[in-house]
């Protein structure tokens, strides 16, 4: 849903009147009435968390579509920036109180501990808060249909807690550099995934009856 509700903010943004939501599971149940209600007003999402992903390169994607920042191959001491678009309206959301925070994830793949990274978003340098590992393995068949590789590769996710004065209307620089490289391991470094999620102060939703 948060990704639904950025790219609808992003659509409008450009001049869309609406969307066409023709992927949706039918017969529709509770959830898809539930992206139906919320994105017919752009009202009601516009403070609402929302999930902004930098484009990706899949193989095979058609060619005359802009290239896009990711994936990237990490080279030692040459930073690569990775730019990622916001389209709320941040300052007045700012002013009003509304945006909690920023938390931005960075996918990195075949890297390991005796590498040594450097992360700064616009400029700032920031610290991961969290790091996750995960091993690599096959992935689904519908995934494979859809055109995605048959392995996801060993990866770590990278998470930085960001303030709300650190986010930019428009275009945000991800900036990542790799200081040192552990040479023992010769697979390339790449950088496959940025993502970005915008935190608001909404009312609690109940749940099964509970608050």
């Amino acid at each position: 849903m948060e990704m639904l509700r950025a790219l609808a903010t992003r659509l409008h943004k450009l001049g869309a009147d609406g969307l066409y939501l023709h992927d949706l599971q039918w017969p529709h149940g509770e959830r898809e009435y539930h992206i139906l209600r919320e994105l017919s007003d752009p009202e009601i999402y516009e403070r609402k968390t929302k999930l902004y992903a930098a484009s990706q390169q899949n193989d095979g994607a058609d060619s005359r579509l802009p290239p896009r920042a990711l994936p990237a191959t990490l080279i030692e001491g040459h930073p690569l920036v990775v730019p990622l678009q916001v389209d709320d309206r941040l300052t007045s959301a700012r002013a009003d109180g509304a945006l909690v925070s920023g938390h931005l994830g960075i996918r990195i793949i075949q890297t390991c501990p005796r590498d040594e990274l450097r992360f700064s978003f616009n400029g700032v340098p920031t610290t991961p808060t969290k790091v996750e590992h995960f091993y690599g393995g096959l992935v689904p068949y519908a995934a494979v249909r859809a055109g995605f590789q048959e392995r996801i590769n060993t990866h770590y996710w990278f998470y930085f807690d960001l303030s709300p004065d650190q986010l930019i209307e428009g275009d945000n620089r991800v900036e990542v550099e790799m200081t040192s490289r552990f040479t023992d391991i010769e697979d390339d470094r790449v950088v496959y995934q940025a993502e970005l999620e915008l935190r608001y102060d909404e009312p609690a939703v109940p749940r099964a009856g509970q608050m």
